[in-house]
């Protein structure tokens, strides 16, 4: 039989599909507890892989086990990592592994994710629930002109107060530049309608849950909260998830 293209085409989508499929049953192996207590779905990962194993192309560098290695670090740190200044180190240790010839079985970037396990095993957004559900509520009830009241960046401190993530104890220094990250990409995400409240919401979203959680698929907590045709339902959908009754 004469290998043509369209032939040629079939055979990589079929082997890109059974690896997709294996990594992910990879994921599903070494992360179980933390897949089913996140309630992440199946095509989720599948997804992750895929683009993971995308973006190794793209950088020139295509390989599988890279991709599989890279998707272990957005399941435990959010699939925008990549984005977020608290994984700087991370970053550059994903550009290294871009640059190697040959990859190894040292994996420094599984070597981070056990370094920081307690950052990403434990839910944090429900750990300090409550506290955050105070500082939230207390900007509705607080006027604005009262010493009391907090903008965004007096909320990001008041998280910082109580933070227990290695990753995220950022020198105070850089504190500001961190919440100008994650407030930028909520103004970006929300129009002005949506209302200030909404994205300050939105900010300590990805305080705890990573840079740009709303659009990751991996944080299904909060992906599907923005509906840019409805704001009414996306201020609600937001809402949702800090009231105590339904924050999961």
């Amino acid at each position: 039989m004469r290998l043509t293209a369209e032939t040629y085409q079939r055979i990589a989508q079929s082997q890109t599909r059974g690896f997709v499929s294996r990594g992910a049953d990879f994921l599903e192996s070494r992360f179980h507890s933390f897949i089913s207590n996140r309630q992440i779905e199946r095509s989720s990962l599948e997804c992750t892989i895929k683009d993971s194993y995308d973006f190794t192309v793209e950088n020139g560098r295509p390989s599988e086990l890279l991709a599989v290695r890279i998707a272990c670090a957005k399941l435990c740190f959010g699939s925008f990592f990549l984005n977020d200044i608290r994984y700087v180190a991370l970053k550059e240790i994903v550009n290294q592994q871009l640059e190697c010839l040959v990859l190894t079985d040292d994996d420094p970037i599984f070597s981070y994710i056990l370094k920081y396990k307690a950052d990403w095993t434990m839910d944090w957004f429900l750990q300090k629930h409550d506290y955050i559900w105070t500082i939230a509520a207390s900007r509705q009830v607080i006027p604005q002109g009262a010493p009391e009241w907090l903008d965004g960046m007096g909320v990001i401190e008041k998280l910082f107060e109580v933070e227990e993530r290695s990753t995220t104890l950022i020198p105070e220094l850089g504190r500001r530049r961190f919440f100008e990250l994650l407030e930028r990409k909520a103004y970006d995400c929300l129009p002005v309608e949506a209302g200030e409240q909404a994205r300050v919401l939105l900010t300590i979203g990805q305080f705890y849950d990573g840079y740009n959680c709303f659009n990751d698929p991996l944080r299904p907590r909060w992906y599907g909260v923005l509906n840019p045709d409805d704001m009414e339902l996306t201020r609600w959908q937001i809402q949702k998830v800090y009231t105590p009754e339904q924050g999961n």
